[in-house]
């Protein structure tokens, strides 16, 4: 689980399951989250992690 960088203005979350997703949500302001990408790896998610200018996330599956 990792949170985006200071570089972008929003505040994102990513998280990498035990069932083969990673999942994105914006969190705001009121801590309330909205849904906002989800990618399917071809194994268990062991580690996320955000690019230092927030454009991309790095992922790493078995």
């Amino acid at each position: 689980m990792a949170f985006s960088p200071p570089s972008i203005p929003q505040d994102f979350l990513v998280a990498g399951s035990w069932d083969n997703n990673v999942r994105c949500w914006e969190v705001q302001r009121d801590g309330k989250t909205i849904g906002k990408a989800q990618q399917t790896m071809g194994g268990p998610v062991m580690d996320v992690a955000w690019h230092d200018d927030g454009s991309k996330v790095c992922c790493g599956s078995l």
